[in-house]
Formats: structure tokens, sequence, C-alpha cells
């Protein structure tokens, strides 16, 4: 097996034609898929995966790969090495692999990654993972979720150059708390090595530019891919459900679906296919270096996708005539989703850049804590300074009472403004995780806050903002008994 690996490593010449792209500004597009489930045979779904691979492989209008998602249609899949292996180790460098933390240990999430890469699989973005649908407390609780940074930062210490990282990012958060929590943990993120971003499923596209916007107001010119769905009517069901953590899909937009839908199915499909067609085009314009799109699942569908796109892609010269088009086609509907609708920037989508040499910011007052809170905040900053300095049970019982403390193996508070990160479902301990809802709640309860948007909130009414973007803080080893961080 070893001398396998290793011959597989003396042919690599150190091709990424994936980062080639990105980095001579190509416009691609990634045809998104996942590990199947357990109760699915291998060798059909490997079979259907070399297919959609050699479809994709064929086209010429631009480039096209794949992304293979773990973890994310089926929670019982597997493993997310047996299946990719199905793909010819040629052109292993043009796809993305997705790596899930649900269930996993950093330690193996990084053999994991490291598996990927001995097999020639470069293009690497690690993600927390969703909670279950149905999911209690307890449950999240008693399972582990290593965070995307911690496994960016272990990748990062390899310094092996023949892996190129990416991170996910969801920019359709509509408060203010939520959208900067966001973008402090993507910028820690890009930090620790990501090279790449992937955006969440989202059709604000007033959001995607206020990320473009965001990054190039503090001088970060890093490609972006931009996620989107060739719908159908049972994922939209499945997200008017809830159970796509993350994904928000707006009254006003539902409404226009459902109208589409009454007409005919075919009239559905119709619908879809020429909103592929815009939001690529739009994606393009904004400055984006691609598209990842989620639905196509056979060559045929494929080729279809290819085609539109790339049509869409020649009908636009300007992003005035795109903007009249994409206009007509939703009716100027507001996307945000009732009551928030909080953007970073002033006149999105009015022009393709910036008026000047930075777009304006919208004033928005951060919520000032309450008097309660504030005397809180002032004794935990008195009494636990040096509480990260000292062992984890001292001053236990007043750690808990004040903080929320739950024993971790190492105390954390002054990196998150003396607010106990453990009190995340997910031990998440860098920031908040994609699922989030829009106006802050946790994804584990829609009347529960994020408490990483807590500490996002009182790092900015203090002015230290810095500690959240560039300190990393480990995930406790409560539930990672070995996390290979120190």
């Amino acid at each position: 097996m070893n001398a396998g690996l290793q011959l597989e490593m003396n042919f690599d010449h150190g091709i990424n034609r994936f980062q080639n792209c990105l980095d001579n500004g190509v416009f691609s597009l990634l045809v998104e898929t996942g590990a199947p489930a357990l109760d699915t045979e291998l060798e059909h779904a490997a079979e259907r995966l070399k297919n959609l691979e050699a479809a994709a492989s064929a086209v010429s209008v631009l480039p096209t790969s794949l992304a293979i998602t773990d973890k994310y249609l089926y929670y019982d899949c597997w493993n997310i090495c047996d299946f990719i292996s199905a793909l010819p180790s040629e052109r292993r460098d043009r796809h993305v692999v997705y790596l899930s933390g649900f269930g996993t240990s950093p330690d193996q999430l990084l053999e994991t990654a490291n598996i990927c890469v001995a097999k020639g699989f470069r293009n690497l973005v690690p993600v927390s993972g969703n909670i279950r649908p149905g999911d209690q407390e307890a449950d999240v609780r008693g399972r582990d979720y290593t965070e995307s940074v911690t496994l960016l930062k272990l990748l990062r210490n390899q310094n092996n150059a023949r892996i190129f990282s990416g991170t996910a990012v969801n920019p359709f958060k509509y408060t203010k708390d939520a959208c900067f929590g966001n973008y402090y943990k993507l910028i820690k993120k890009l930090n620790m090595g990501a090279g790449f971003m992937v955006t969440h499923l989202g059709w604000d596209l007033a959001k995607l530019q206020e990320l473009r916007w965001y990054l190039s107001s503090r001088g970060m010119y890093y490609p972006a891919i931009a996620r989107l769905w060739m719908l159908t009517q049972d994922k939209m069901e499945k997200i008017l459900r809830g159970e796509m953590p993350g994904v928000v899909l707006p009254g006003s937009l539902r409404k226009i679906l459902e109208a589409e839908f009454r007409y005919s199915s075919t009239q559905f499909e119709a619908a879809q296919w020429r909103r592929l067609q815009l939001y690529a085009a739009g994606c393009k314009l904004l400055g984006f270096s691609g598209i990842q799109v989620a639905g196509i699942d056979t060559p045929e569908k494929l080729n279809i996708a290819v085609q539109r796109i790339a049509a869409g892609l020649h009908e636009f010269d300007t992003f005035y005539q795109w903007r009249a088009a994409y206009r007509e086609h939703l009716g100027q509907i507001d996307l945000s989703p009732y009551p928030y609708s909080f953007y970073v920037f002033e006149k999105l989508l009015s022009n393709q850049h910036p008026q000047g040499e930075f777009p304006q910011m919208r004033v928005a007052k951060t919520p000032v804590p309450g008097i309660g809170e504030k005397i809180g905040d002032f004794l935990r900053r008195f009494m636990f300074f040096q509480a990260n300095n000292q062992a984890p049970n001292e001053r236990y019982i007043l750690k808990k009472l004040m903080a929320g403390c739950h024993a971790c193996s190492a105390c954390r508070l002054p990196q998150t403004m003396y607010i106990c990160p453990e009190k995340c479902p997910k031990g998440l301990a860098n920031g908040p995780c994609g699922g989030t809802r829009p106006g802050g709640g946790c994804e584990l309860s829609t009347v529960r806050e994020c408490v990483h948007l807590r500490i996002a909130r009182h790092a900015i009414l203090r002015n230290e903002a810095d500690m959240l973007e560039d300190d990393f803080v480990f995930q406790s080893t409560l539930r990672n008994k070995k996390n290979g961080v120190e």
C-alpha cells in the first residue's frame, strides 16, 4: 500500500489546474455532488460519480470539475476517501473535496485530509458540519465537531505545498453582529492558510457583492466561488422545513417559486434554468472566480447546465445590462428575511464597483448591553483576566456562576471576551458556524442567541474585533481527547 502511494506521489509534478484557474482569473464551474448514504452500494455510487466526472472533463467551453461534499446529503455516509478514490488519478487536481468535522476529532480529520492529498486531491475545504434534524442539545454536545479553523491550522503547520486549502463562508446574515461575526471568522480562516472561499447557498446577490466589497475594503483579494442551487420542489420544501441549516428562503422569493410551480413542473424547471443563467453571469460580473452548483446530479443535466451557463455568460457584456435583466426577472423583490434587513454597505447592486476609494458603510448601532450585563462583564474581566494562564479548575465555582464555565481542559475566557465558548452546543471556539439563523439565532434553537454573536457584539463595542480575527482559540479537549493543536 505504501509503495502505491509513493508511486502516485512520484508522478505528481505539482500541477493544480483548479488553483491555476483561480490564479489566472479563469471563471470556472464546480458541479456539487456528495458522498452517498451507507445503504447505497458503494460500487454503484462510484460508477455514477465517474460518469459525472467524465461529463465534466469533456466540457470545453469553461473549466468544469466536481465539488464533493462530506456528510452533507447524508450524515451516515460512506467514507469520503473511499468514495473519491473512484475518480481518475490524472484529473484529481481539478476537483474540490469538502471534509466535515461532524462526529470527527481533529486527529481523525487531519488523517483524512492527508489520505486525500496522498491520493492526489489537492483542493480541500474543511467545514465544521451541521446538526442532524431533530437533534436535542444533549445529542449535539455528545458529538465532536472539529472546527474548520482547527483543521486549517493543522494543515498550515504541515507546510505541505501540495495542499490548497479553502474555506466556507455564509454572507447571508442580516443583523450587524451576525454579519461581522461571520466576517471576523472568515478573516481568521484566511489568516490560518485558506487560499480561496466558497459561499453558502443563497439567492441574495447584494449579500454576495457585500462580501466582495468588505474584503476589498480590507485590502484582501482572495478568489471566491459562489454556491448556487438548481432548485426542485422537494428541495424547496426541505428548506422550508428547516432541514437546510443556514439556507435562507425569503417569503418574497418563495411566492415567486410557488407561482412558477403552479403553472407546471416544466415551467418551474425552465424558470430555474433562467435564474441559474442570471446568477452565474451576475457572480462573474461581481468579481467571483466561479460558481458551485448543487442539484446537477446526472451527466445529462450537467451538459444542459453548461450550455445555459455559457450562454448566460455570453449574453451580458456589462454590469448594467445584466442588472436590468436581473431586476426584470425578480421584479426588484426584497431578498432579506423579514424582519431582518441589515447590509454592511449602502447602494449595493447600484454599481459594479464602489464609488470612490472605499464603499460607504451603513450606519447601524450595536445593541448596548444592559446595566446587569455591563456589571457582569466588568467583574469577569477583573476576576479572570489571567484565567488562561491558570489551572482550569482555578476559581471554578465563580467561573461557572459568572461565565457559564463548562470545566474546559484549559480556560479561554480572555480570548473570547470573557464569555465561555463552550456555551456553543457544537463546542466551536473561533466564531459562529454557517448554520446560524439570519437574525443571529443558534442553529439548534430559534430562541437561543448564538454565543459567538454575543462575543462579537462585545468585541465591537470595545474596539477589540482584531482579537477575533487574529487569535486562534483551541477547542476544548473534553470532547476531543486528542486535539492535536498546541
